[in-house]
């Protein structure tokens, strides 16, 4: 009885049923129906033939590896919608990991972290098959892992990090923004934090954040 009031009263556990209870609201009122937009098919018919052919079309390869790799679980792509929102859902969970590892509580992570599944870009785009849905999960990924990094450092924060940025762009170049985002981003709450750091870690933590974003 006990262990189920302490679940109850788990933040991580309301993370959880959170997006499970709009996911299935969503579907219920026709939010998660595929929607195909004019700029659908230059993702759908993306030339993976060659080398030469992919890097010289004028979309990037991500979000048509996306694509594919949807078209493996539904070939209709009428999983896609499901898809990337529960990409994003998974986003909005490492970002709180993220901040309990900066040093938030349990319950102002929820809170902060809550926020990011009611976004009504989340709402328009996640139906779409366009790059705006992935590539903002991707962005929150990448923040949630920077998070982590600045509090408490490790191998998978700072892969982590990495990959998600560099993928972000990859999949919607408009995010290229993020290349020195990260780094002042990663520098600014690493000065809010109340822990002091040494020298060496500062340079430690400025060199590794150029490399992140420069990866």
């Amino acid at each position: 009885m006990s262990s189920c009031i302490a679940i109850w009263r788990s933040p991580a556990f309301w993370l959880t049923v959170q997006p499970l209870a709009l996911g299935l609201l969503l579907a219920a009122t026709g939010g998660m129906e595929l929607r195909i937009e004019r700029d659908t098919a230059d993702y759908l018919h993306f030339d993976f033939s060659s080398w030469r052919s992919a890097v010289s079309q004028r979309r990037t390869a991500g979000y048509p590896l996306i694509l594919r790799a949807a078209e493996t679980v539904s070939p209709s792509l009428r999983a896609l919608p499901y898809l990337q929102f529960g990409l994003h859902a998974a986003s909005v969970a490492a970002f709180f990991v993220g901040l309990r590892r900066y040093g938030f509580g349990p319950w102002s992570a929820f809170a902060a972290a809550s926020t990011l599944l009611y976004s009504g870009f989340v709402f328009e785009y996640a139906p779409a098959a366009l790059t705006d849905a992935p590539a903002l999960s991707l962005a929150v990924f990448a923040l949630g892992f920077l998070a982590a990094v600045v509090g408490r450092g490790g191998v998978v924060a700072w892969t982590g990090v990495t990959l998600s940025t560099a993928l972000a762009y990859h999949v919607r170049p408009a995010y290229l923004f993020l290349l020195p985002l990260i780094p002042a981003l990663g520098l600014a709450i690493a000065w809010l934090q109340p822990a002091t750091r040494s020298r060496a870690a500062w340079l430690q933590l400025i060199g590794g954040l150029c490399l992140a974003a420069a990866g």
